[in-house]
């Protein structure tokens, strides 16, 4: 017998915090890079950590923490906004 089992991640809303850069307010999504590099909430990056990951090409394969992604637009967008937040 073959059973399908559906995972709900929340409400599927994710929560937006406005935030200030480069003196102008933008609205991003809470935990984004978070839930993409499969990292919990409570995580802090390192931001030599961010670069290394920024390193990578669109289309390329890298390993984190021992998993292994796929470099995407947004995902290096997301990555590029963490590193300029934590100028801040």
């Amino acid at each position: 017998m073959f059973m399908l089992v559906i995972m709900a991640y929340g409400s599927g809303r994710m929560k937006t915090t406005k935030v200030e850069l480069g003196g102008e307010d933008i609205t991003i999504k809470k935990g984004a890079l978070h839930r993409q590099l499969r990292t919990p909430a409570g995580y802090k990056f390192s931001t030599a950590e961010l670069k290394r990951l920024n390193k990578n090409e669109v289309g390329s394969k890298f390993k984190f923490k021992g998993k292994e992604f796929t470099m995407t637009s947004l995902l290096k967008k997301r990555i590029t906004l963490g590193i300029n937040l934590m100028k801040k």
